[in-house]
């Protein structure tokens, strides 16, 4: 560890282990440290290089985007033992991150705060579910006590900032809803951390109407739960507060079937956005949302908004009745840096459409249906010299090989290539769901 520590104090000087954690304080002149030992480094700089240590890369939800991982820093257990010169910061770091994924860890947990009730004080980012072989499992016998005592572990950790909730029994949802009522959480993750199919103990854990869990201290809030429509095991309280008319957030992303007048109010009250990844199994009234989604039109940088409808929706699909949603919102979205959109949401007027700060672009077909197809009227556009496509660099098209002929494709290659942009065309058996 001491040879750790000598490569990497001075990279870890100012850097932040999360795009979410609270700044470090400013670094100091490095030139008093130099020639400084591991075991009387400054502690922040023990603590800098302790977060930088365990560090890990984001990783991708199963229907594309990105999806928060925080994994435990359980690994820097001993390094509290190894001086007393790193005891408090190897102790703040091991803490700040903690995952308890099954009943005997938060029991185990609990124990330690019953005798050391200041580490819960050091909790920054939490993981709670019943464990990854549990998740698997349909028999739920002990999850509901398991459940309760991974939620009763909320209570100790008053300082806690980001906390990710995996599936728990549905029988801990009361619990939890006052758990969190209690908590000034800047980002909040309800959702699998890898995904998995529905489970009869966990159904009605979460409800369509618990976006009133998006607390007006949130940053970021995601949501992720499936069968939507489906039964739930137990009767659901009513709402624990309601939804905001203003909310703070800066990331939102919401993989789940809500009701649109719940999403509509949701997208109505967050006019920070920077950051919106959505996917839902079903097409949305396009003016309706388009309004909604007009709230957080001049913050909005990275746009994620897919729509996979069912097929009965598809075979009802009109696409000359249909005014795609990002025809009437991309006018209003002057700071978009990147786009990625399913081709029910958007026409082939897109180029004249695009906002001048929009760098990446992606457009996802399903079921080859939607109003963005091959047609010289697109290629027209683009080879328009009177048009300005702005900051735009690449176009990525997931669409049938049937509906984009080789033809076709090369024809939007060149076009593509003449403006400086660069194609790509992904048959839709590549996509990645």
């Amino acid at each position: 560890m001491a040879i750790l520590i000598r490569s990497l104090f001075r990279r870890s000087n100012g850097d932040s282990h999360h795009s979410l954690s609270p700044p470090t304080e400013p670094p100091i002149d490095d030139t008093r440290i130099t020639n400084a030992r591991p075991e009387v480094l400054p502690y922040h700089i023990l603590l800098d290089i302790f977060l930088y240590a365990v560090e890990k890369d984001p990783v991708q939800s199963e229907h594309g985007g990105r999806l928060s991982r925080w994994d435990s820093h359980e690994s820097l257990n001993t390094m509290p033992l190894i001086c007393s010169a790193w005891e408090d910061a190897a102790t703040t770091a091991l803490y700040r991150l903690v995952a308890l994924l099954g009943g005997d860890k938060a029991r185990s947990f609990l124990d330690t705060l019953h005798y050391y009730p200041e580490h819960g004080l050091k909790v920054r980012y939490l993981v709670i579910g019943v464990g990854d072989h549990r998740e698997e499992c349909e028999d739920d016998t002990g999850l509901a006590e398991d459940s309760l005592d991974l939620v009763r572990v909320l209570t100790l950790c008053p300082n806690l900032h980001h906390l990710q909730v995996r599936p728990l029994h549905h029988g801990a949802r009361t619990a939890l809803l006052a758990a969190l009522a209690t908590l000034n959480l800047q980002s909040l993750v309800c959702a699998p951390r890898l995904g998995i199919s529905d489970r009869d103990w966990a159904t009605g854990l979460y409800a369509a109407n618990d976006l009133a869990l998006a607390h007006p201290s949130f940053k970021s809030f995601e949501l992720e739960f499936g069968g939507a429509g489906s039964p739930p095991a137990v009767a659901l309280p009513p709402l624990m507060s309601p939804l905001p008319l203003f909310l703070p957030l800066v990331e939102l992303r919401l993989h789940c079937d809500l009701s649109d007048q719940m999403l509509w109010a949701l997208l109505s009250a967050c006019q920070l956005l920077e950051v919106y990844d959505v996917y839902f199994e079903k097409l949305l009234p396009s003016k309706q949302t388009a309004r909604a989604m007009r709230a957080s039109a001049a913050s909005i940088k990275l746009l994620r908004f897919v729509c996979n409808p069912t097929l009965e929706q598809l075979e009802l699909f009109d696409p000359s009745t249909h005014e795609p949603i990002f025809d009437q919102l991309l006018p209003y979205q002057q700071h978009l840096q990147r786009l990625s959109i399913s081709a029910t949401e958007i026409s082939t007027n897109i180029f004249r459409l695009i906002p001048p700060s929009l760098v990446n672009l992606e457009i996802q077909s399903f079921n080859h249906v939607g109003s963005f197809i091959y047609s010289q009227h697109l290629i027209d556009h683009l080879l328009d010299p009177s048009l300005d496509l702005g900051a735009l660099e690449s176009l990525v098209l997931y669409d049938s090989a049937d509906a984009w002929v080789e033809e076709n494709v090369e024809a939007m290659r060149h076009a593509c290539e003449a403006r400086g942009i660069r194609f790509t065309f992904l048959p839709d058996e590549e996509m990645s769901q």
